[in-house]
């Protein structure tokens, strides 16, 4: 790829230059413009009036109506004229990959200090293809363009860097030296990555997200897809058949979000046999610190435990629990409120412990019967601090939290396997471990951004790119509920693709930039839909299908009437 150094826009001496008439006409490729790069000092750099492109010193004034080469920075990286006189960039493309908008919003050297600290983990300076640093970047972007491979992948990640000339060759690597080069890097070196990312991405004082204080999170678990291979199998297994023979291995996991933000407090992963208590169990255990005072925490049917609660409740938090239905709940006292107090046991401890149930019916928009009926088990037994209005209202939040967090991150992996639904892409178990961390590591930092987009927007600094409609910073903020997931994902990869340099300016212009797609494209939350559940995809022959009407409508909460004497206290 040649190089033309300028230190005017002429370009004369290289390659027969712009003509001084002032060339073709607007709009039509002149003949004289050279291909390849266009290279520019960086201390000759200046720009005219404060404002618009920049130019180097020497040139002159530009007229109107005169044809100009523009030109993208896209790296900065020491000159070397070889004795042909041709000049090319001193340095490793490796170390000039980053991952656009997402790099800024991870503390300062991470990934760089994760690789150093990684065990077994050596990042050669022998100028190879591919670096420890640069896998991590590779593995981090799967999760950007699903639908992709991985040579794919790796030449939207390194965008316009192979069209320099570098003084090492480069070229996009094949799909086996990406796998060979994945293999080097553990899957706890990722792991640590999200929990370094992991955390509220906002205030999180959105109407509703708080009950006197206490954030309100959920837990969830949910599980994935993986490639059929005997490795995967063995180490993950597959639900629903004994002999391990289902159709596809799957990993279970757990992953608990702040309901505002849907930003992600904690995760934890295993094999499709573990139980979602067990999985949760142990990550109370390993980060109680994610579980500690000034959260109430949102589970459904399959988490109700007494080892389970009683380690939340050691950590600090509090729970709000949905008990399934045949689980017979002693009635200790009933309150004003319509609630009442219980209590479970611990049979192999011969130990109790005290829970609030508030009891109620929901109805929805379409159905003339009850659908469903709520108990909901809480350590929250303040009735004057936590009404169990509150409870009620907040119980739903759990879907619109955890729910919705799962299924956003799983449409970045969709398609990505062999089978259409969501899936990881490694063929070895240590290479899906590394994958699953850096997927929920990539789809934080893409909520990150869209947070960082919500802030902007209340501020007089930023409203360009709002809908039509008038608002009122202060009494109609943008909230995190609002930021469409999958716009915010295909801003944030646009900033990988387009390579610039990372100074503070060109970082603080492609926030801005970002930030402004994202917000052209709001959603409307609270719409109050309603489908029958066992609706739960599109299917392939829309035609062999009778299309459920949708219901519209917000759900009336019907509590249980006071029928026990209460205690009036």
């Amino acid at each position: 790829m040649p190089l033309y150094l300028t230190a005017r826009l002429d370009a004369a001496s290289h390659a027969g230059g712009l003509p001084a008439s002032g060339g073709a006409p607007a709009g039509v490729p002149d003949a004289g413009v050279p291909a390849g790069v266009v290279a520019l000092r960086a201390a000759e750099l200046h720009r005219p009036g404060g404002a618009g492109a920049w130019l180097p010193t020497a040139a002159p004034v530009v007229a109107c109506g005169e044809d100009l080469v523009w030109c993208r920075p896209v790296a900065v990286a020491p000159a070397r004229r070889r004795r042909n006189g041709s000049v090319v960039a001193v340095g490793w493309l490796p170390e000039h990959v980053r991952l656009g908008v997402l790099e800024n919003l991870m503390p300062a050297g991470l990934i760089d200090q994760l690789v150093a600290e990684a065990p077994g983990v050596r990042d050669t300076q022998r100028r190879r293809v591919m670096s420890a640093a640069l896998v991590v970047r590779f593995v981090l972007a799967l999760a950007l363009w699903p639908e992709a491979d991985y040579v794919e992948v790796m030449r939207r990640l390194v965008g316009d860097l192979p069209d320099l000339p570098w003084e090492h060759a480069w070229q996009v690597p094949g799909s086996r030296v990406i796998s060979d080069w994945r293999a080097r890097v553990p899957a706890v070196l990722f792991q640590r990555l999200f929990w370094a990312v992991a955390g509220p991405l906002a205030d999180e004082q959105e109407p509703g997200m708080h009950i006197n204080g206490l954030l309100v999170c959920a837990l969830d678990g949910f599980m994935v897809d993986l490639p059929d291979t005997e490795a995967n199998r063995q180490r993950f297994g597959s639900a629903g058949c004994k002999d391990n023979t289902g159709p596809f291995p799957q990993l279970r996991a757990v992953l608990m979000v702040a309901c505002g933000s849907r930003g992600a407090l904690a995760a934890a992963v295993g094999p499709a046999r573990r139980g979602e208590q067990t999985l949760t169990r142990r990550l109370v255990a390993a980060h109680p610190d994610a579980f500690g005072p000034g959260l109430l925490i949102i589970m459904d049917r399959n988490f109700p435990g007494y080892r389970l609660i009683e380690a939340i409740r050691t950590a600090g938090a509090h729970v709000l629990i949905r008990i399934k239905a045949g689980i017979q709940l002693p009635v200790v006292r009933t309150a004003r409120d319509g609630s009442y107090l219980t209590y479970i046991t611990d049979r192999r401890r011969g130990v109790c412990m005290m829970l609030r149930v508030v009891e109620y019916n929901v109805s929805v928009p379409g159905r003339d019967e009850v659908s469903e009926t709520f108990t909901l088990a809480t350590s929250l037994l303040d009735l004057d601090q936590w009404p169990a209005d509150q409870l009620r209202a907040a119980y739903p939040l759990r879907w619109s939290g955890a729910e919705t967090a799962i299924g956003q991150d799983k449409s970045a992996i969709t398609d990505a396997g062999p089978s259409r639904g969501p899936m990881l892409r490694a063929q070895a178990p240590e290479q899906v471990l590394q994958e699953f961390w850096a997927w929920l590591a990539t789809t934080q930092l893409i909520r990150a951004a869209g947070a960082h987009a919500a802030a902007a927007a209340n501020t007089a600094t930023l409203r360009v790119g709002l809908p039509s409609r008038p608002r009122d910073v202060l009494t109609d903020p943008v909230t995190c509920r609002e930021i469409g997931f999958t716009a915010s994902r295909r801003a944030v990869a646009a900033t990988v693709w387009r390579t610039t340099i990372p100074s503070p300016e060109a970082l603080a212009a492609q926030a801005r930039t970002t930030a402004i797609a994202i917000l052209s494209d709001l959603l409307q939350p609270d719409r109050h839909r309603y489908k029958d559940r066992r609706v739960k995809w599109r299917p392939d022959f829309p035609h062999t299908s009778t299309t459920l009407p949708t219901h519209h409508g917000p759900a009336t909460i019907n509590p249980f009437p006071v029928s026990r004497p209460h205690d009036t206290s």
